[in-house]
């Protein structure tokens, strides 16, 4: 029988000429070309699928649920802080979804200086359990987004949002409430 791409567990991922470890669950798709920046800090669980041009950076630790889908364009953990997201969840095209920032009351605030001089805020992003997130959401750092909630296309989320909820604007803001009438 042949292997296909989404048998391979765990997934390996060439990383500037060094093979750096990305834990994958079984079942999972990751389709190319994705960017995986400090991998070694990314666990993805099972039957997930990452569309391609998704960026995910590793951070302090990004765990990923089961049958999570991440669509294409969408940037997760940026700011490299904690991520988790919860399983049965998924977002649209275009989400990005934050863990960090710089420190504005220093002075060195780029990424690209010397991590003993620059001074970065990092938060515990969390995306709770069967949430949805459409398209161009932008989620800031330490937001908590309840289970079951739904982020509308668009939405700019800097508060936490209250399980089954559904929000959009910018700032986001409480719109309705999630019934589930069939499971």
């Amino acid at each position: 029988m042949q292997r296909r791409h989404w048998d391979v567990d765990p997934f390996w991922e060439e990383a500037n000429g060094v093979q750096s470890l990305i834990h994958v669950g079984v079942g999972t798709a990751v389709y190319r070309p994705c960017v995986f920046l400090k991998p070694e800090n990314i666990i993805i669980g099972e039957n997930c699928r990452i569309d391609a041009f998704v960026k995910i950076e590793g951070g302090y630790g990004v765990d990923i649920g089961d049958f999570v889908h991440i669509a294409s364009e969408s940037v997760l953990n940026n700011g490299g802080g904690k991520l988790t997201f919860g399983s049965h969840s998924g977002c649209a095209a275009g989400t990005i979804i934050s863990s960090g920032f710089p420190d504005v009351e220093y002075r060195l605030i780029c990424p690209m200086e010397p991590t003993e001089r620059r001074a970065t805020i990092y938060r515990h992003t969390i995306i709770g359990e069967y949430v949805l997130i459409l398209s161009g959401a932008i989620i800031s750092p330490g937001v908590i987004i309840g289970d079951g909630a739904v982020v509308r296309a668009g939405a700019v989320v800097t508060k936490n949002v209250e399980p089954y909820t559904i929000v959009q604007g910018n700032p986001a803001r409480v719109v309705g409430v999630r019934t589930i009438k069939k499971e």
